[in-house]
């Protein structure tokens, strides 16, 4: 292998496991948030929303370099410029296919973890609220407005309320 794809690979690797570091780095956040959520400390989750937007922007920069890595090794390779990290590592010889193939499962691994935090994290925050505007209409405080499947503002009723979806 000549020295030009070889270095081709290595900064492939080396922004793969920036990617994993920033997918790392996102569960982490999302799990503050969950504590934060779960305990009733309300009062610090503005401060874990604006670390998880850092965090989700931080994965946005290391995707951008991740992808333009990909796009140069698959070239280097012989590979359409499209290619994924899998056909890469299928592509390339040993120590680089298994060292891409073990990042990618890495990342695939966290992908499906963000997902899960994610979606916990959403349905601990839905129901937070529902319970807001429960407590709200209790006491004879007014409703709050959300908009509903026509994009027309309407009162909150029963459920979370964010969004109505309803045709």
């Amino acid at each position: 292998m000549e020295a030009a794809t070889r270095a081709t690979l290595e900064r492939l690797a080396l922004s793969l496991g920036q990617q994993v570091s920033a997918l790392r780095h996102l569960c982490f956040k999302f799990e503050i948030q969950e504590v934060i959520l779960t305990s009733g400390r309300h009062k610090w989750l503005d401060e874990t929303t604006a670390e998880l937007e850092r965090a989700v922007a931080s994965l946005h920069e290391s995707d951008r370099a991740l992808r333009e890595a990909l796009e140069r090794a698959a070239v280097a390779v012989g590979l359409s410029p499209e290619s994924t990290v899998r056909e890469v590592a299928a592509a390339v010889p040993e120590p680089w296919s298994y060292v891409l193939e073990e990042h990618r499962r890495g990342m695939q691994e966290l992908l499906e973890r963000v997902g899960q935090l994610s979606r916990a994290n959403r349905q601990l925050l839905a129901r937070g609220h529902a319970a807001t505007v429960a407590a709200m209409s209790f006491l004879g405080v007014e409703v709050p407005s959300s908009y509903d499947a026509n994009g027309q503002l309407a009162p909150v009723s029963g459920s979370v309320g964010l969004l109505d979806a309803r045709a």
